[in-house]
């Protein structure tokens, strides 16, 4: 909840802003029934999310297009591990059903981005 928040962590002292936070108890039944939590069983890492967005409406894009590209390290970003490596994977292949198969998930959206991390496992 966002009273709990203490005042030091908040923006702009931190990095917690109020939007981070539903509305509601019945927001967060809400948004809770539409994504999971998966505690990937077979890497040496942290639990995620997954959750489907649905685009409502397109955005125009911008009249002006910056000239250069950001280098990768000047992007925040927290999770990003350098020595992991990211590929587009398909949902058929054997690890991603074996993850499907263990939390009971039907099908899998595709194409997905998989993270294996320094010893190579997804």
């Amino acid at each position: 909840r966002w009273e709990d928040v203490p005042h030091g962590l908040r923006k702009p002292q931190g990095s917690i802003t109020e939007t981070m936070f539903v509305a509601s108890q019945e927001a967060a039944e809400r948004a809770a029934a539409c994504c999971i939590r998966l505690f990937p069983h077979r890497i040496d890492g942290s639990g995620f999310f997954v959750a489907v967005f649905e685009k409502s409406h397109h955005r125009e894009p911008p009249l002006v297009l910056p000239k250069e590209k950001l280098p990768m390290a000047s992007i925040p970003w927290r999770a990003r591990n350098t020595s992991n490596r990211y590929e587009v994977v398909l949902a058929e292949t054997d690890e991603i059903r074996a993850i499907a198969d263990f939390y009971g998930l039907a099908k899998v959206p595709a194409p997905l981005l998989a993270e294996y991390n320094v010893k190579g496992r997804l």
